[in-house]
């Protein structure tokens, strides 16, 4: 096999154009949604969905930023382009509305106030999280096709958090540097999780591999996002069921072989699903169709599955 080359994550930009295509969706400040200083994806002609702006007025861009992103909801109850062009307000015509909150607890029949995760929290009901040394950071203030407020740079720093004696790896936002360099004080929910994160964590956590390891061992640099699939895999707090009675969506791609955790939703009591991308609000889409299409299609030879779970504990 070829060796791939493992390229600097701090410089990553400027060797981008080395990585095979199924390897450039691969970097990770977040499988999720983005990646890390990386320079501008060729352009593909993609149609918009139903209802979409004018491309002549808003063009349809697949920007090298932020891949995965999608149709993002801002606060006037309209949209606008990004990244991928997946479609939330329905995307076969609904209406886009206020999402419910992380872990929204609308499939529950029971009507309680806890949290709907299972990490371990402090009497403020705060997730414990234990700080280590190592930082990481995502930048997406070079593209060309983001909207203004999502052009920021996200220092992330690594934190461990526990359900019962298990550590999971996860990270939290440190500080948000806007295209100026000027650090972000105002409206920071945006930044605080990525899509996983947003699902699983309370809206306070980035699960992601931060530091791009490569799985197929040629790069010893730990996955760390590895603890939190094995926690998914596990069948454990989170068992696989229909979709039906789910409480989130995951999508597991498998690329070169290696098969690892893409994005992440909640699925609301009306079938929907609430989401967002590293840098963007929370936004909505309609159907399992449109969830998949915020994401990339796979390359020729790799595939993606959609996994459902509902929460056991």
């Amino acid at each position: 096999m070829k060796r791939q080359p493992i390229l600097d994550f701090f410089d990553i930009s400027s060797n981008v154009e080395e990585l095979p295509r199924n390897e450039l969706f691969r970097l990770r400040g977040g499988y999720s949604d983005g990646t890390i200083d990386g320079g501008e994806l060729p352009g593909v002609d993609v149609p918009p969905p139903p209802g979409s702006p004018d491309p002549d007025d808003d063009p349809w861009d697949w920007g090298g930023d932020d891949p995965h992103d999608g149709w993002e909801d801002d606060n006037s109850d309209s949209g606008g382009w990004s990244d991928t062009g997946g479609g939330s307000g329905g995307g076969g015509g609904g209406s886009i509305y206020t999402p419910p909150p992380a872990n929204d607890d609308s499939n529950n029949d029971e009507d309680d106030t806890e949290n709907n995760d299972p990490w371990e929290r402090d009497e403020d009901g705060n997730i414990v999280m234990t700080v280590t040394d190592n930082q990481s950071h995502v930048d997406y203030r070079s593209s060309s096709s983001l909207p203004e407020d999502m052009k920021v740079k996200v220092i992330l720093e690594e934190v461990i958090i526990k359900v019962g004696d298990q550590d999971i790896t996860a990270f939290r936002v440190k500080e948000v540097l806007d295209i100026n360099g000027n650090i972000v004080t105002d409206d920071l929910e945006q930044y605080m999780s990525n899509c996983h994160g947003y699902a699983f964590g309370d809206g306070e956590l980035w699960f992601n591999d931060a530091f791009w390891s490569d799985q197929s061992g040629f790069d010893p640099t730990p996955n760390e996002l590895g603890s939190f699939e094995d926690l998914l895999k596990s069948d454990t707090l989170y068992k696989e069921v229909d979709r039906s009675e789910a409480d989130y969506a995951v999508i597991w791609k498998t690329e070169g072989g290696v098969e690892f955790l893409a994005h992440s939703a909640i699925v609301n009591s009306d079938g929907s699903y609430s989401q967002k991308s590293d840098t963007s609000k929370v936004y909505v889409v309609d159907s399992e169709t449109d969830f998949v299409n915020t994401q990339l299609p796979p390359a020729p030879g790799d595939s993606q599955r959609v996994v459902y779970y509902k929460r056991n504990f």
